[in-house]
């Protein structure tokens, strides 16, 4: 037996014809928008850039990566400080209004093929759904001492967070018997996007940070009882990744450069389960596994005709590994009446895989002394996890609302925090509602405010394998957030 509140959210959502619906031909992707006029873009000028200082051989992969991704989703490259490091959460805009507590196990809703597969056996419908979140991002970087070959480093405090951001999510669910369900989604589940000038105190900590991620998940539940529900899903992944710094050469040389562009498809898998408890309560557990990206980058050294190293730059081959952290969720949900009910649900996140930034070049041991070792940032992140309530309510038939708080501790350590990803523990709040225009048509909207800690930043500068200074910062970032879903039922 369906629990009270999971009547009536079937009240306010189901009943409805079945006949198909066009949704989209096209989805547009929002650019970066800068305070500073010369450093915005358009759609064509971040592609032309992304693509900019490629090899032609090196081109092969990125061009399927970048048709995939601009064919799937269009995936906006800027979601910086929404979720834990550079995890992105908001894969539902149902589930943000409540910040995301009862991961995947409400049912009021198709994004239980990313939270928690198991979840689909509470969708009795064929359904299609698409949502689009807007982020506005403020994260200026303050100098508090940053320093270099004795001396301080000059440069403007700078925020490198894009003023909007925004990703799309979209799924499609297909009942295939009364018990069994099968569904695929399309999201970004990770990603960030810095970007400040050559002249940024910070510069020689990170100027560009950009990881754009998208996940393909075809999933499958299977209800095995009146209480018992589970769900497999298994997904491909592309990651894309630059990340570009100034190189500190000292007083008489000036700055160098260093690019560094790659890309990889990798698979990984998730696994859900759900139990309704003789309350008309349900728990919900679900893991997602780490996904390991073998990265094949391009790497730039661009250094001034003054110093004598300029004659070993150019472009080299390189190798590096990234790992999208495995993620487990733990989900409740429990009616207060029959227009009213409660949940709640903790992330944890398997941050500390995430140890260094390590390119290896291709002719490593050789006798150019920029490529013969290795490139390497330590990281040192550690697991965090996310606890989140909230609460959801029905007006009518037509009208439903939600809102919910969340906190989130940060996996990024002092000693190894960088200008390129800003994060610190951060306290979210969150408020939502559900519109029925039509009977086979639900309308979602949300709005969410995240404050931030104010974070330290102390991240060694390295030259040629010596220490010859420090970034030492401070930030505490704010996100405001703006969404919108549909859902069509047919």
């Amino acid at each position: 037996m369906l629990p009270k509140a999971t009547l009536a959210q079937a009240k306010l959502r189901d009943d409805m014809p079945r006949e198909p619906f066009l949704i989209l031909e096209r989805i547009l992707i929002l650019c970066e928008h800068h305070d500073n006029p010369s450093t915005r873009c358009t759609l064509e000028e971040k592609l032309k850039r992304l693509n900019k200082k490629r090899p032609a051989c090196a081109n092969r992969q990125s061009k399927v990566l970048y048709g995939l991704g601009l064919t799937a989703l269009l995936i906006t490259p800027a979601q910086q400080a929404v979720a834990g490091g550079f995890q992105l959460s908001d894969h539902s805009i149902t589930s943000l209004g409540r910040n995301h507590a009862g991961y995947g196990i409400v049912g009021d809703d198709a994004s239980a093929i990313q939270f928690n597969p198991a979840g689909l056996t509470l969708l009795k419908d064929k359904q299609i759904q698409f949502g689009f979140t807007l982020n506005n991002v403020s994260a200026e970087v303050e100098n508090q001492g940053s320093n270099a070959f004795g001396g301080s480093i000059s440069g403007p405090n700078e925020d490198g967070a894009p003023d909007l951001a925004g990703a799309p999510n979209l799924y499609y669910v297909h009942p295939i018997t009364d018990r069994l369900v099968a569904g695929i989604g399309v999201v970004s589940p990770f990603g960030t996007d810095t970007d400040y000038s050559d002249d940024f105190f910070g510069r020689f900590s990170g100027t560009v940070t950009n990881l754009v991620t998208i996940d393909i998940n075809p999933s499958i539940a299977y209800k095995i009882n009146d209480v018992v529900s589970i769900g497999a899903g298994f997904s491909i992944q592309t990651a894309d990744i630059t990340l570009d710094s100034r190189i500190p050469l000292g007083p008489a040389s000036g700055d160098g450069g260093f690019e560094a562009e790659g890309d990889n498809v990798g698979f990984g898998f998730n696994l859900g389960i759900t139990v309704d408890l003789p309350d008309s309560s349900r728990l919900g557990f679900s893991i997602r596994s780490g996904i390991v990206h073998d990265i094949e980058a391009d790497t730039v050294f661009d250094l001034p005709a003054s110093n004598p190293l300029s004659v070993f730059g150019g472009e080299f081959g390189a190798d590096a590994e990234f790992e999208s952290p495995a993620t487990a969720y733990l989900a409740y949900m429990k009616p207060i009446t029959e227009n009213y009910f409660l949940t709640g649900g903790i992330r944890w996140t398997q941050w500390n895989t995430f140890e260094e930034i390590r390119f290896q070049f291709d002719d490593a041991g050789g006798p150019n002394p920029l490529t013969t070792n290795d490139a390497v940032t330590p990281v040192n992140w550690e697991n965090s996890l996310t606890a989140a309530v909230g609460i959801d309510g029905r007006i009518n038939d037509q009208w439903g609302w939600r809102a919910g708080v969340s906190f989130t501790e940060t996996p990024s350590v002092t000693e190894t925090r960088s200008v390129r990803t800003i994060d610190s523990d951060r306290t979210a709040i969150s408020f939502g509602a559900s519109f029925k225009p039509l009977p086979q048509l639900t309308l979602d909207f949300a709005y969410r405010f995240i404050q931030f800690a104010e974070a330290s930043i102390n991240q060694p500068i390295n030259s040629q394998g010596n220490q010859v200074g420090a970034t030492i910062a401070s930030v505490e970032p704010d996100v405001n957030t703006v969404a919108f879903q549909a859902n069509y039922k047919f």
